[in-house]
């Protein structure tokens, strides 16, 4: 008997002592298990989400507001600019088109839908409605594009230049900006969304010293003729018209001429100078002689195989008249490109 009590005694101690081993287990058990969901659930949060206080009509009010680390707040979509968009100096939106300037990698041409090509005469309405604002083509190019100089987005900003003067637009009114980027270029190397445009304050500074140079550009005496055998300069009539020279019978003559005289004189070589009339600035002017030039070069030597090296282009635009009154026919005659041989 005495034995048996012992026994049940040792049974009982070490029954309590497994009682507590277990309790001591679960309670660690679960507040291991509870601090594991507390952590999985802090993970779901984000982590750059923070919460700022602001004051709002006096009162008091929390506002979601996202860290550096992202780029919006959760369930925000963060706008993107697609096809080509004008913006004000403020950020609004002035006109957007769905579709974009497109560019092929390492290359300056330009692909432009017909859908778009009404944006030039929206830039030249803007800008006569404000005549206080200038026009910035934002044109970007790729790092890994071959370089050049000058680079692609400013090749590729000066097309835009040519476009948009052709419709009307100053041309001292127009800024090109290159934007270096990382262009993910698509399979056969294309990319959209190229070119941007923005509206900013007239730089009265930059629009004086572009004036100062160009005239100086434009206004150089052309190079004369060393030798004698050669043709005396003559001037040429294409048709004028606002979008330019329309050839004619008098440039075709030109063209033929021409060729004659390279037989003869293969070190030749010629130097269109523009002339126009008086309506209009004289800036202006200088510009517009200039562009007849260069689009009589263009069918020299674009239909004629006139090498380009052998042809040069300058202006004097209304500096030089062939008659000083003011009428029809003799603005016709003042609207002519003299030819230079030397």
């Amino acid at each position: 008997m005495k034995g048996f009590l012992i026994a049940f005694s040792i049974f009982i101690v070490w029954s309590f002592f497994g009682l507590w081993l277990y309790s001591s287990f679960k309670t660690n058990y679960e507040i291991a298990r509870t601090s594991s969901e507390v952590s999985e659930d802090t993970k779901v949060l984000p982590k750059s989400i923070i919460i700022e206080q602001t004051n709002t009509s006096n009162k008091t009010a929390a506002t979601v507001v996202p860290t550096a680390e992202t780029e919006s707040a959760p369930n925000e979509k963060k706008p993107k600019l697609s096809g080509l968009t004008t913006l004000t100096l403020k950020g609004d939106t002035l006109f957007k088109f769905d579709q974009g300037v497109s560019i092929i990698k390492n290359s300056s041409e330009l692909f432009i839908p017909e859908s778009i090509i009404d944006f030039k005469s929206k830039v030249k309405d803007y800008l006569l409605e404000h005549p206080d604002k200038e026009v910035h083509i934002n044109s970007i190019y790729s790092p890994f594009e071959k370089a050049e100089i000058p680079n692609l987005g400013i090749k590729r900003g000066d097309k835009v230049t040519d476009i948009l003067v052709s419709a009307g637009v100053p041309v001292e009114k127009i800024v090109v900006k290159s934007v270096i980027k990382d262009i993910a270029f698509n399979e056969v190397g294309g990319y959209r969304n190229s070119i941007s445009i923005r509206f900013k304050e007239l730089n009265k500074t930059r629009i004086q010293k572009f004036n100062k140079t160009k005239i100086q550009e434009l206004s150089k005496e052309p190079i004369k003729k060393n030798d004698p055998t050669l043709p005396p300069s003559r001037n040429v009539y294409p048709e004028f018209s606002h979008a330019g020279i329309i050839i004619n019978q008098n440039a075709r003559e030109l063209l033929l001429e021409l060729k004659q005289i390279i037989k003869k004189h293969p070190e030749v070589k010629v130097e269109l100078v523009g002339h126009t009339d008086r309506v209009g600035s004289a800036i202006d002017n200088l510009e517009t002689g200039l562009q007849y030039a260069k689009q009589l070069k263009l069918y020299l030597v674009n239909e004629g195989g006139i090498e380009n090296i052998r042809v040069k282009c300058s202006s004097k635009g209304e500096s030089e008249p062939l008659k000083t009154a003011q009428n029809g026919s003799n603005m016709f005659a003042n609207r002519r490109i003299a030819v230079v041989f030397y």
